[in-house]
């Protein structure tokens, strides 16, 4: 007694790969002679065409348009860091009027360094992604031993 052929998961390119033409029924396989031709639905199957993969350049060249952004995501960095400096505006003017004698203290600090975070953003945003995924563990040993820097030293601010 054979046992049944397991069937194997599909390939992660299986729909890359030409489809089988469809089995006609024997009668109407019977009833058709060489001469005919298949119905158009029946005569739809994909053909794959082999040809060699361009190398991508050396370097990458941004686009001629530049590179798109999502506008969406966009518009809710800008959204949401303007409501968090006004929520630091209002909940901290009382503080920096008594501590610093001027209500606006905290505001022209954190629209400054929202200002640099923008302009850090938008020029991220131009730079291919790939030559992030090349200096990925770069950065990472960096921010690393940075890290282990900063750990390790006596702190700065207890003179």
């Amino acid at each position: 007694m054979s046992q049944p052929a397991s069937e194997s998961p599909p390939h992660p390119r299986a729909n890359l790969l030409p489809r089988p033409r469809p089995m006609l029924p024997l009668s109407t396989a019977s009833a058709l002679d060489e001469s005919a031709a298949l119905p158009p639905e029946l005569d739809s199957a994909p053909t794959r065409t082999k040809t060699k993969a361009a190398r991508p350049p050396a370097v990458h060249l941004p686009p001629a348009g530049g590179y798109r952004c999502d506008p969406l995501l966009f518009t809710v960095v800008l959204m949401l860091t303007s409501i968090g400096i006004v929520m630091v505006y209002s909940s901290s003017a009382i503080f920096a009027q008594q501590k610093f004698g001027d209500g606006r203290f905290f505001l022209a600090r954190d629209l400054v360094w929202a200002l640099l975070g923008l302009i850090a953003m938008s020029v991220t945003m131009r730079i291919d992604y790939s030559l992030y995924r090349r200096l990925a563990y770069p950065i990472l040993g960096l921010a690393c031993l940075s890290a282990l820097i900063l750990f390790l030293s006596p702190p700065l601010a207890d003179e």
